[in-house]
């Protein structure tokens, strides 16, 4: 927990630490373990240290050095990263490596989508020539009916890149940082269809990876060939090969609002579905030998299986984060059950955490991770916590314990779960679902007897050509999963708009779980305070009065409970503008398209006043010393001046906002403060100047050999 609060602190700051920084931390805290460790070994320093104050003093020392080791941690990884790669306005060639294609449906029946990931991309311009191939790799979306090249071919195809998005607000969620750690250079559009230049000459692991990958997509295209319903169809592809890039928006927002997004996400609850059932079906078929009963273990070996059947499950479906989460917890489990061990443990939690923090740093930000670890470690101590009532139904129960009893775990299951990653959710997603209960009653007993049985069955099925029927009858569970969606989704207050969670408030309110989780006696109950604090920082934070898009094409002003957007006389960007007012309101805990609009009438420039504050509005270029004339007499009477035009120039006392600001900062929020006066504040103000921060006059760093030493 704490090595992982480090590397949070590392990626929250507003500056980038210089190397001689790093290493003159890295040596104090060197230093002091030394330190410590001679004390401990000659008892020099804590022979005059009463008994407990001394376990005290290590135990904030071992916080301390596993927070220093994570803030270093995190700092050398940021440094390893190779910074992105400069692309081009226009189109240009690409030359690349296949590495993954992910199907999608298109417009048309016979239209399809595909999403390449390009390999160890070259652009084919002067500045590239000669040089080696990027680090990173390149997302291209490709619309076309043909079938997508063989996995591991060379291609060339016209693009037309672009870098990752800055946030579309301050503070809010930065696609740049993500895409920095995650190996992405850019995404971009096909232009036509890609050339093999080579056939597949990778190393046999490559070769198996690439024919694993191409078997995903086989299966893929088999479940929707059976499948003719195209959201059943979605459904099964993710719990059979992890393949979800034809999932509707809309499909998707019923999952959220009802609480059953963990479905569409191939995690521990499949994984221990599907380990339970290969391990009955495999303990059910061992123990009707004899000579197996009279030599081993049945129900050790059959547990083995199901591990294994689990961890090629995972495998298949992509290795996504939580699924490896799950696994490795799982694996220690069954580990500690070959051994006669307690296999339940947080514990191998806790190993399992810290493997993943220790390897990648940065995984402490991915919501998924966050939610993984919060909701295992809360099952883990609400199950112990629930011994003595689970322990009573089993007893006292009578016959109704065979109904009571699973009735009242997956109650529970479902409670604790979901109150455990509330914190992540409300931070990442911005909305509440209080019928996530409900729907999980009915969604979660049809996943584990019906519909992860089946899938099981299907695949094995695949290989004889006999998938059909089974397809068909795990088809029937999917849509009773998505009716159960779509009934909860509409229930009233089913998802409720949150604003925007600062860094540091998430951190109290998980630190406060794991204080609430892994301490005893009244100390957690502290841990239900932070928790509680964490939670409702979001709903006393003063929002901004007025918001300016990272394009100087959007602006809004708030206003109670909605958005006052303006709107341009013509040359309106309407998706740019959906976009960018889907984030404000998803930031500041909005209902969606609950915006209203305003224009100036006349020649399209005016001054409003919203707040008590006048605010100067230039829609309209018009002759130079017209314009020059008309906004020097709007900065006299204004409190604040939104031009949308390039080249505006600044008003000498009063704060302006133009396109050309934000093409060197970003977006941009205004702020009334206790005095009621103006304040501003740009992306690059909240995020600093960090290796990932790119503004958009800066197009990555060219791809060029440093200079010879003389």
């Amino acid at each position: 927990m704490w090595f992982g609060l480090g590397s949070a602190c590392y990626f929250e700051l507003s500056f980038e630490p210089s190397l001689l920084f790093l290493y003159a931390f890295g040596g104090i805290a060197l230093t002091f373990i030394g330190l410590a460790i001679f004390s401990i070994k000659t008892n020099l320093l804590f022979e005059f240290i009463p008994e407990t104050l001394r376990t005290w003093i290590i135990f904030v020392f071992v916080l301390f050095l596993a927070s220093v080791t994570g803030f270093l941690g995190a700092a050398f990884q940021a440094h390893q990263q190779t910074p992105f790669p400069n692309v081009p306005n226009s189109a240009v060639t690409v030359e690349g490596i296949l590495a993954a294609a992910e199907y999608r449906s298109g417009d048309l029946p016979e239209a399809h989508f595909w999403r390449l990931k390009i390999r160890n991309p070259i652009l084919d311009r002067p500045l590239d020539q000669g040089m080696k191939p990027l680090s990173r790799y390149f997302d291209i979306s490709w619309k076309s009916s043909l079938p997508v090249p063989e996995l591991g071919s060379k291609i060339r195809l016209r693009t037309l890149l672009y870098l990752p998005s800055q946030p579309a607000i301050p503070n809010g969620y930065d696609p740049q940082r993500y895409a920095f750690f995650s190996g992405l250079g850019g995404r971009g559009r096909a232009l036509d269809a890609p050339i093999i230049l080579e056939k597949p000459r990778s190393s046999v692991f490559r070769q198996m990876a690439y024919h694993w990958d191409g078997l995903r997509n086989l299966v893929a295209l088999k479940t929707r060939s059976v499948l003719k319903d195209s959201e059943t169809a979605s459904v099964a592809e993710i719990l059979l090969c992890g393949k979800e890039g034809d999932l509707s928006q809309s499909l998707r927002n019923a999952f959220a609002a009802s609480g059953l997004a963990h479905i569409l996400a191939v995690a521990g609850l499949h994984l221990g579905m599907v380990t339970a059932f290969v391990s009955f079906l495999s303990y059910f078929i061992l123990s009707r030998f004899e000579w197996v009963l009279l030599r081993f273990s049945a129900k050790r070996m059959a547990a083995l299986i199901g591990l294994m059947a689990g961890a090629g499950y995972i495998f298949f479906t992509g290795s996504h984060l939580p699924g490896l989460r799950a696994l490795g917890v799982a694996s220690l489990a069954i580990l500690a059950f070959q051994f006669g061990r307690t296999p339940f443990s947080l514990r191998s939690l806790a190993f399992v955490a810290l493997g993943f923090e220790i390897f990648s740093p940065a995984i402490v930000l991915d919501a998924g991770f966050q939610m993984s670890f919060c909701a295992v470690m809360a099952l883990g101590a609400g199950y112990r916590a629930l011994i003595p009532v689970t322990y009573w139904l089993q007893t006292k129960g009578g016959l109704g314990k065979y109904i009571f009893l699973p009735l009242f775990g997956l109650f529970m299951t479902s409670m604790i779960a979901g109150l455990a990653v509330m914190p992540s959710v409300l931070a990442r997603f911005g909305f509440f679902q209080p019928w996530f209960v409900l729907a999980n009653l009915v969604a979660v007993p049809l996943m584990g007897m019906w519909v992860m049985p089946l899938a099981i069955c299907a695949l094995v099925a695949m290989f004889f050509g006999l998938e059909e029927h089974v397809l068909l009858l795990m088809g029937k569970g999917i849509e009773y999963i998505i009716l159960s969606a779509n009934y909860a989704s509409h229930l009233p207050a089913a998802s409720l708009p949150v604003p925007a969670t600062p860094g540091w408030a998430l951190a109290i309110s998980i630190l406060g779980l794991s204080l609430l989780c892994l301490s005893c006696g009244r100390k957690r109950y502290f841990g239900l305070i932070a928790i509680c604090f964490g939670v409702s920082v979001p709903f006393f934070l003063p929002k901004p009065f007025l918001l300016f898009s990272n394009s100087g094409k959007v602006s809004a002003i708030f206003q109670k409970d909605h958005f006052e957007v303006f709107t341009f006389p013509k040359g309106e960007n309407k998706n740019e503008k959906k976009f960018t007012l889907e984030n404000w309101e998803g930031a500041l805990g909005l209902k969606k398209g609950g915006y209203q609009q305003f224009s100036c009438e006349g020649e399209g420039n005016c001054l409003k006043i919203f707040s008590g504050k006048k605010i100067a509005l230039v829609g309209l270029g018009r002759d130079l010393e017209e314009e020059k004339l008309e906004i020097s007499n709007l900065c006299n009477r204004a409190d604040l001046l939104v031009s949308f035009i390039y080249g505006t120039e600044k008003c000498p006392h009063i704060f302006t906002l133009t396109p050309s600001m934000t093409w060197q900062e970003g977006s941009f929020s205004v702020w009334i403060n206790y005095k009621g006066a103006l304040e501003m504040q740009s992306d690059i103000d909240a995020r600093g100047k960090r290796l990932w921060v790119y503004p958009s006059s800066r197009a990555g760093f060219p791809n060029i050999p440093l200079a010879p030493a003389e």
